[in-house]
């Protein structure tokens, strides 16, 4: 029994002619295709180690060398939400940002008093974030932490220049 290959058709009279093994050994590669996906590959390992690599500098950095107005900046562009600035959800603040930047800059500073007085245990945001953003209270609160220090080690306007 003689095996069936499918062949394009502008190739049938040659698979005649010289054979099959000769028509796929010369068939034309699209490499093209290989490079893209090789290309979205390398982009998917890259933006994953990114995003979910800790990043070694971020251990060394003093986190409570911020000012409370950088912290209060790097806190907005986190909840980054217009029903909610600054993450305010306890006072209706009717979506006004410069009221709920005071009632989150009061916030700041009492938590830098509380770590003071608690003997500086963790970090400023740590122990910011575990009062104001408990991880347990919703899901999407495990990722306040990481977010803020992105914002304040990252952000060049909040930054520490």
């Amino acid at each position: 029994m003689e095996a069936i290959y499918r062949v394009p058709l502008h190739l049938k009279n040659k698979v005649k002619q010289i054979g099959y093994d000769e028509i796929s050994r010369n068939h034309p590669f699209n490499w093209w295709v290989v490079i893209t996906i090789i290309s979205w590959i390398i982009t998917a390992i890259v933006i994953y180690l990114w995003l979910f690599i800790p990043d070694l500098e971020a251990n060394e950095i003093q986190w409570d060398k911020f000012s409370n107005e950088q912290i209060v900046e790097a806190i907005g562009k986190a909840e980054n939400s217009v029903k909610y600035p600054y993450g305010i959800k306890s006072i209706d603040t009717k979506s006004n940002k410069e009221y709920a930047r005071k009632i989150c800059l009061n916030s700041v500073k009492n938590g830098r008093v509380r770590w003071i007085k608690a003997g500086k245990p963790d970090d400023l945001i740590i122990f910011i974030g575990l009062r104001y953003y408990p991880p347990k209270a919703h899901r999407l609160n495990s990722n306040w932490e990481r977010n803020v220090k992105f914002f304040l080690h990252r952000v060049p306007e909040i930054a520490i220049k």
